[in-house]
């Protein structure tokens, strides 16, 4: 297990597989590592959009997911 940080040190994690490049702190802009020199700025989520289904209701709704580090937003009806 490893213990990563943030520049500022808002954002943590224990890990043992690494965290991913587009993973890291909004407040100081940088990635999680491992040692306080090898900070850098993150790279841009790798999104594709897929869809859900609500079992119950039958609605179904799009939401968009990071290829990296699987982030979840559901995508707004009324923008699409």
């Amino acid at each position: 297990m490893q213990y990563m940080r943030c520049k500022c040190g808002k954002c943590e994690a224990w890990t043992s597989m690494g965290v991913p490049a587009c993973a890291g702190c909004s407040e100081c802009n940088t990635t999680l590592e491992t040692h306080p020199e090898h900070h850098t700025t993150p790279i841009p989520h790798d999104w594709r959009v897929k869809w859900d289904i609500d079992r119950e209701r039958g609605n179904r709704w799009q939401y968009r997911e990071c290829t990296r580090c699987f982030l979840k937003e559901k995508i707004d009806a009324s923008t699409t």
